[in-house]
């Protein structure tokens, strides 16, 4: 078993005095794990659901769901009968309250991930959403590499989940960042999966040369080498480095950098969350520190009490707040009046021709077809007008841009070409 907190927590058993005798804990001495192979366990916490939903819950996220089940001999994660309790509490659930649903939190690789999805052989309902981890930390790489191979490749084999299903979209959450790029698919790009691994925790703590991230390192495990991240969204895109260095251009930069990451959680399929500060472009805040019950954890930088004097500032575009927020209000109202974006909407990949693109189109029904193009590298990428129209749609159908894309009107037939870290959403009609 992996020690998912070795700094604060080692190990995944605690001496109870009282009892004189070990307790499972996966997570932390006071988070006892409980025994699933109990039908009084099962039962207590179907009450504790249904009771919930009988509360007005209408969405019930389910926390480490891959830990639930236990057998000798194995990781105890992922075991098939986490995904049977899911299903039969699904089923009951599903009988007594019908509207209610349920988000799995399972951040693991993605050949582990879909099946809470219930996809399965055969589909067997188990969540109805599920954190999109892959899709975040291949952003995050996208960025730090400046190469998109390694997204379009990993996110291309993932295995399409149930029509009746969605994804939650998001760019950064409460938790640290685990680099969860599988072997295979980083074999597959190019990169030596343990090597790449630890170049990502470097390059977003900003010890790699020419990084532009202050991040930290979180629960360094020195026997396995694993290494996660804290920090938030603006200060692993360089706003806090730009900000300090007095440097406009750099901060220009890593707006763009927030900006794009937020644009694909937006429109890439699924409900798109987002995280408070992002949309204020709010960094790292180290006042843990001089709590002793928060200094042992490093995620409280990027757990901030809401700073409402920034927010205030967040009508005003002159201001950084006042920019950021402004995009962000941009995206969401394209999004609602775009329905190729409807969260029921596929994404498909779409070949650009570009290493350091990265492009996707969506579609619906009742409507015309939708095509991101992501320039995620530091030079700029002509696309051939060809994929535009492979994919449906063409120049006069740009709804928004960055970069200098950014209210620009496209010639029809010419090549689109992306600045260095910019997007294009075009929109059929």
């Amino acid at each position: 078993m992996r020690d998912v907190f070795p700094d604060f927590a080692p190990g995944s058993f605690t001496w109870d005095d009282d009892l004189q005798a070990w307790v499972w804990t996966t997570f932390n001495d006071f988070q006892w794990d409980l025994n699933h192979a109990n039908p009084a366990v099962f039962s207590e916490l179907l009450d504790v659901m249904l009771f919930l939903a009988g509360q007005g819950v209408e969405i019930l996220r389910l926390d480490a769901v891959p830990f639930t089940w236990k057998r000798m001999g194995t990781d105890c994660e992922n075991q098939p009968e986490a995904h049977l309790l899911l299903q039969a509490w699904r089923a009951l659930v599903a009988i007594a309250a019908p509207a209610v649903v349920f988000k799995a939190e399972a951040i693991v690789p993605p050949d582990d991930l879909v099946p809470y999805l219930g996809a399965h052989p055969r589909f067997r309902p188990e969540c109805d959403l599920a954190y999109h981890n892959q899709l975040m930390v291949l952003l995050w790489n996208c960025l730090a590499t400046k190469d998109a191979q390694l997204a379009n490749h990993a996110l291309a084999r993932m295995t399409p989940i149930p029509p009746s299903t969605s994804w939650v979209t998001y760019v950064r959450g409460h938790d640290d960042i685990g680099w969860a790029i599988s072997d295979a698919d980083a074999w597959a790009a190019g990169f030596d999966p343990w090597a790449h691994r630890r170049f990502l925790a470097d390059f977003y703590t900003g010890r790699f040369p020419g990084s532009f991230a202050r991040g930290l390192d979180f629960q360094p495990n020195p026997v396995t080498g694993d290494v996660r991240t804290s920090g938030s969204s603006a200060s692993l895109c360089g706003i806090e480095a730009a900000l300090g260095a007095g440097d406009s251009d750099a901060l220009a930069l890593a707006v763009r950098r927030l900006v794009l990451l937020h644009s694909v959680a937006i429109s890439f399929g699924g409900t798109p969350l987002l995280y408070m500060g992002d949309e204020l472009a709010l960094r790292n805040d180290t006042s843990y520190l001089t709590d002793p019950a928060r200094v042992g954890d490093d995620r409280w930088i990027h757990r901030p009490p809401m700073d409402w004097v920034a927010a205030a500032r967040r009508h005003d575009p002159s201001t950084l707040e006042g920019e950021v927020f402004g995009w962000f209000v941009r995206l969401l109202d394209l999004r609602r009046s775009t329905e190729a974006l409807h969260g029921g909407a596929p994404a498909e990949l779409w070949s650009s021709g570009h290493d350091s693109v990265f492009a996707y189109r969506r579609r619906h029904p009742r409507s015309a077809p939708f095509l991101a193009i992501v320039n995620v590298g530091d030079r700029r990428a002509a696309v051939d007008h060809a994929v535009l129209a492979g994919a449906g749609v063409s120049a006069s159908d740009l709804v928004l841009g960055s970069g200098a894309l950014d209210g620009a009107r496209l010639q029809e037939g010419a090549p689109v070409v992306l600045p260095p870290v910019s997007f294009a959403w075009f929109a059929g009609r």
